[in-house]
């Protein structure tokens, strides 16, 4: 069973990391869980806000390690709700969302890029 002392296994990390880890008990929860689809909420134990691929690996090693379910959510507007569940760790990758242009023809979109 996981407890309180996992969570905060995780969010240590992140900020070791230097990324964040919002859990039920912080006062940004409630906004940071929520997705596009208001219909579809649900009540995950944690939300992951990935800055680069190491931040993605760190939480999905620790996932792994803990045998703790996850969801990623790319930039929280997913119709269908899949990118969230009860009790879940969500890798939230909207703050990966630069594009990256390689030439005048080419460019990188990240995952976190918001459909607009």
């Amino acid at each position: 069973m996981t407890t309180r002392a996992n969570y905060l296994s995780l969010v240590q990390l992140a900020k070791e990391k230097g990324f964040n880890v919002t859990c039920p008990w912080d006062a940004s929860y409630q906004e940071d869980m929520t997705i596009w689809n208001r219909r579809l909420q649900t009540g995950p134990a944690m939300v992951a806000f990935c800055q680069k691929t190491e931040d993605v690996q760190t939480c999905v090693n620790w996932c792994r390690d803990n045998a703790f379910p996850l969801r990623v959510r790319s930039g929280r507007h997913h119709h269908e709700g899949m990118s969230c569940d009860y009790g879940v760790l969500i890798i939230d990758l909207s703050l990966m969302n630069t594009i990256r242009y390689t030439d005048h023809n080419h460019a990188w979109m990240p995952a976190g890029k918001q459909l607009q």
